[in-house]
């Protein structure tokens, strides 16, 4: 007896229900916010939104469209970092339809977990929400986690290339590759990291020269702070 292979493609199952059962409800969707007067005395969520397949179907291509236009195609990764609500769903969909690879990063993790995982991913675009609610605070997101991810942070190459290019403007011999060498071992391990962390080790490394004189010191730590101000995340 032939039997049907099984499809566990979520986006490609919203649109034939869309098309067979378009009334039928596909989520339902309880906000974190509890009401204890509603259901006469049982309590209830505050917002409660129930959404067709139809209307799934609609959200998502509406969110492909958003995609499309900021230019992403297929193969093109992003970030989510967005509380629990159905625009997550919606964009999640409407990326697995484009082939864009996505990573979704919990709203708890700190600004530098989320600028690990954009960089470790490779995302080209970071949805998030100006913010949310969890245990029925409010909870911050874009200013608290994903602009300090992008604005505070570097990539480690991308530091240790800023570094190497200041240094080779002097003329310092061997010690240029001694500085860079002990920066680059004590900032091992990490993938996006802080311009102040650079600096600290860069500091520690010029103290233990004793040969250098302190206005060369000086010189270089200006140096490699300048340029480390204009780095980027990606």
């Amino acid at each position: 007896m032939h039997r049907p292979e099984p499809n566990f493609n979520i986006a490609a199952q919203v649109i034939k229900q869309a098309e067979q059962n378009p009334s039928n409800t596909a989520i339902i969707f309880e906000g974190d916010r509890w009401d204890p007067s509603k259901n006469n005395g049982r309590g209830g969520p505050v917002t409660e939104q129930h959404f067709s397949y139809r209307k799934v179907f609609e959200e998502i291509i509406a969110r492909m469209q958003v995609l499309r236009d900021l230019g992403l195609n297929k193969g093109d990764r992003i970030a989510f970092n967005l509380p629990n609500i159905p625009e997550q769903i919606f964009y999640m969909l409407a990326a697995q339809r484009m082939g864009v690879v996505y990573t979704p990063v919990f709203g708890g993790f700190s600004a530098k977990t989320l600028s690990d995982r954009i960089h470790d991913a490779g995302a080209k675009l970071v949805i998030t929400a100006d913010g949310g609610y969890r245990n029925a605070e409010v909870v911050g997101y874009k200013e608290t986690y994903a602009d300090p991810a992008l604005d505070n942070y570097i990539p480690r190459e991308t530091a240790l290339a800023t570094l190497k290019a200041v240094l080779e403007t002097y003329d310092l011999g061997d010690l240029a590759a001694t500085l860079y060498s002990d920066v680059n071992s004590a900032l091992a391990g990490e993938i996006t990291l802080e311009r102040s962390d650079v600096m600290r080790e860069l500091g520690a490394s010029l103290a233990s020269q004793n040969a250098i004189a302190p206005e060369l010191t000086a010189e270089l730590r200006t140096a490699v702070a300048r340029q480390l101000a204009d780095a980027k995340h990606n």
